[in-house]
């Protein structure tokens, strides 16, 4: 009864560290208590700018990633070519022309955050979010009392 919840334990990691895995905010992201997030500007991506977007991409070696070879049934050998990453791609730039060193946060569609992404998001579903910054939070004066 001694794995099971070691077993557990590992699971939840391996879900978390998935949920992580393309999170935008760097490592330590405003965790200093004088720091919050602050949103900067607001983003909507339309389904024709990203299907235009995604076909502006150069594509991939084709013999890099066989997909259908041997176990790889879709790209996921370290190659990443679709339409999350092109939609990725279109959301950090429009908040680098909104907002210049801002992070992107993705709000919807659903399918973009979710943890199997790659092979759910499609640019024709389109793109909202907001761009944010760490801002360092004024410090509150001490009320004096009578």
């Amino acid at each position: 009864m001694r794995t099971l919840p070691l077993i557990v334990s590992f699971v939840l990691a391996v879900v978390a560290a998935s949920a992580q895995a393309h999170d935008p905010r760097p490592i330590g992201w405003c965790l200093d208590p004088g720091t919050a997030e602050q949103e900067v500007a607001k983003f909507e991506l339309s389904p024709a700018y990203l299907k235009a977007y995604h076909q502006r991409q150069p594509p991939s070696d084709p013999d890099s990633c066989p997909a259908g070879r041997g176990q790889v049934g879709t790209k996921t050998c370290g190659i990443v070519d679709d339409h999350w990453h092109s939609a990725s791609k279109a959301a950090a730039e429009e908040c680098a022309r909104l907002a210049p060193r801002s992070i992107v946060e993705v709000t919807r569609p659903w399918s973009y955050n979710d943890l199997s992404h790659h092979q759910f998001y499609r640019v024709d579903e389109g793109l909202s979010g907001r761009c944010l910054r760490c801002v360092p939070v004024p410090a509150r004066k001490a009320r004096s009392g009578k």
